[in-house]
């Protein structure tokens, strides 16, 4: 019979090792009952040699522990990903493959059946051995999301290149297990959402190091990257359609070796709830955000959710709010006046309004000047402005995002500037 291309002789034995812990492993209440008193963990266990054999005669397998033997834990590999490389160790072999498929049992939200189980423990290795193979494998991430919950009766959103939905009880019941709680329970509140993406990338395993520091990170960084980059501007959104905290609390990524994933079940912050309107925003917005080139304001893409996420000191509130201004309209002549005028004509339509919008971030951004400069300190008195800014900001930001495309698409904020005060509305679209 001719082997198929993620066809491997480990694939039978990790089945029948699955079928062994599914009993136990469904009824676990502790993270040690997952990681201890498995079959392939005895000394006399019949198959644990025939997978021994396997690493060494397996032209694919034999390749994940290229290193001899160091201790119990038999030989080992060094995978390279984009943050650094891990370890490897032959003993983890089976372990690994079960409990990554079973997590992802977990998360998928459904039935946690044995079919389900094996089909994704087959599917994890036949991923596994096309990377061995030198092509590209598929890569789930999924995220912990803390202080946000979607309304009732909607159980998820898609959004670009992701989906955010609702955390079901099988879900929680499976952190509730798996996970090392961060926080104290009383001071703590369950995770409600999961963020859902998948990159594609290579796999990298290398000769264990003698020193880790001598392990080069060779693995293109594009596709996670890439993740990073989809989460800021989902998160970038979301604080222009609400005012409230969230955090990402955990990462689980199921990639087919080694263990990669940080799990905190609980998050320090009391889940608000989006309205159905929210929901639509934050999709439109977000559809907008992927459509448009943002690059060019990185800068308000990074500082805009700091003004909910970070320092809650008023000089902080007031420093990022006027930074995200300058990127946007910023320049190196009249400073203050580009700046200000053009974000009061990004505000208000009507010119007494916008007049007097002008005068009210002059002051503003001449109060930010006095402080960072030390002429003036940063009183209570002025905290009205500061927590103005950050409205005024909020604002702002939504407007430019959904209103004048062609603002965004400019490498400058001068040249935003310049466009902004020369065209007026005739800059604006809708």
């Amino acid at each position: 019979m001719k082997q198929t291309d993620t066809a491997s002789p480990a694939e039978p034995v990790l089945v029948e090792y699955a079928k062994a812990v599914y009993p136990r492993w469904l009824s676990a209440t502790r993270p040690e009952d997952y990681l201890n008193g498995n079959p392939w963990q005895r000394t006399d266990d019949p198959q644990r040699s025939a997978l021994s054999g396997m690493f060494e005669t397996d032209p694919l397998l034999s390749t994940l522990y290229p290193s001899p033997a160091t201790d119990f834990r038999g030989r080992r590999g060094w995978c390279l990903t984009n943050s650094g490389g891990g370890s490897l160790f032959e003993g983890d072999f089976v372990a690994d493959a079960l409990l990554s498929a079973w997590d992802d049992t977990w998360l998928n939200d459904g039935d946690i059946t044995l079919e389900r189980f094996l089909r994704n423990v087959s599917q994890g290795h036949a991923n596994l051995v096309r990377g061995l193979q030198g092509k590209q494998i598929d890569v789930k991430i999924r995220a912990g999301i803390g202080g946000l919950a979607l309304p009732h009766g909607m159980p998820s959103v898609q959004l670009p290149q992701g989906e955010v939905r609702q955390l079901g009880e099988s879900g929680k019941h499976w952190l509730a297990t798996r996970s090392h709680e961060l926080f104290d329970r009383g001071l703590s509140q369950p995770i409600e959402l999961i963020f859902e993406t998948s990159i594609t990338t290579l796999l990298k395993v290398i000769a264990a190091p003698s020193e880790e520091n001598e392990a080069k990170n060779t693995v293109e960084d594009g596709p996670w990257h890439e993740r990073e980059l989809l989460w800021q501007r989902i998160r970038f959104v979301l604080a222009l359609v609400t005012s409230h905290r969230i955090e990402e609390m955990w990462t689980h990524i199921t990639y087919p070796v080694g263990d990669w994933n940080t799990l905190s079940r609980m998050s320090r912050l009391n889940p608000h709830t989006l309205s159905e309107v929210q929901v639509r925003d934050w999709q439109r917005l977000t559809n907008a955000a992927f459509t448009r080139r943002l690059k060019h304001i990185d800068v308000t893409i990074d500082k805009l959710p700091l003004l909910l996420d970070g320092s809650t000191n008023p000089f902080d509130l007031l420093l990022n709010s006027v930074i995200v201004w300058e990127n946007l309209f910023g320049s190196t002549v009249d400073a203050s006046l580009r700046i200000t005028a053009a974000a009061a004509w990004v505000l208000e339509r009507e010119t007494e309004k916008r007049f007097q919008r002008f005068k009210q971030l002059k002051e503003t951004y001449s109060l930010r000047s006095r402080v960072v400069h030390g002429a003036e300190p940063l009183q209570p008195k002025h905290f009205e402005h500061v927590f103005e800014a950050r409205k005024t900001t909020f604002a702002l930001v939504k407007e430019v995002l959904e209103h004048y495309p062609s603002l965004i698409d400019l490498k400058s904020s001068s040249d935003r500037s310049q466009k902004i005060l020369l065209s007026g509305d005739d800059c604006r679209e809708g």
